[in-house]
């Protein structure tokens, strides 16, 4: 079991400093399988005035990576009780994390092995050719000694190697999604919905 945290940061050519774009998002994997729990960035006002953000609950994605499936529950009450049903192909998948988004279209790389932080890396590099980001320099963090859990399907059909970063500068700056790996608590609500659920409906899995 594992916890894996998505962080979207973005950095402006006039500024030196990272900002989070969105809420970071939450994925609990299981064998093939995992719950997103999902924020959503609220502002909060006062007589009409912005006084700061807060980030709130927008609902939870059962996720089957094996068969490339996703379905979409308001509540943790709801995806415990209520029966798996109109799974959605993971393509249709809009909020959230992008698992199926064409990151790499083929494009001629250059690889080069580093050392961050006392870890090895292997950066994968090269002018993005597809219709997002047209012409954007990207560079993919790998650790290459390293399993992923999670499916990056464009990415790890070609590349090995957990994911551990994109970056990506085009002429407004610099974007970073960040993927940061945890040990999932054992007393999490989330993780015992989804044991239970693998253990109730093995045959989804």
């Amino acid at each position: 079991m594992g916890l894996f945290i998505w962080h979207y940061m973005i950095k402006q050519k006039s500024s030196e400093k990272f900002i989070e774009l969105m809420a970071p998002d939450s994925i609990f994997y299981l064998n093939g399988h995992a719950i997103e729990s999902i924020l959503r960035n609220e502002e909060l006002q006062n007589a009409g005035a912005r006084t700061g953000s807060q980030n709130v609950q927008n609902g939870y994605h059962l996720i089957n990576f094996t068969n490339k499936q996703f379905y979409r529950y308001n509540s943790l009450s709801a995806l415990k009780n209520e029966a798996q049903k109109n799974w959605q192909p993971i393509e249709n998948k809009q909020v959230g994390v992008r698992f199926d988004y064409p990151f790499y279209n083929g494009e001629k790389f250059v690889s080069k092995d580093t050392v961050i932080g006392n870890r090895q890396y292997r950066l994968i590099s090269f002018v993005n050719s597809g219709a997002m980001a047209k012409g954007a320099q990207v560079t993919f963090y790998l650790e290459p000694e390293m399993s992923s859990p999670i499916p990056f399907y464009t990415i790890q059909k070609k590349f090995k190697g957990r994911l551990s970063m994109i970056s990506i500068i085009d002429q407004l700056g610099e974007t970073r999604m960040i993927l940061e790996y945890l040990q999932a608590p054992a007393d999490s609500p989330i993780y015992k919905i989804l044991k239970e659920i693998a253990q109730r409906h093995p045959r989804l899995y």
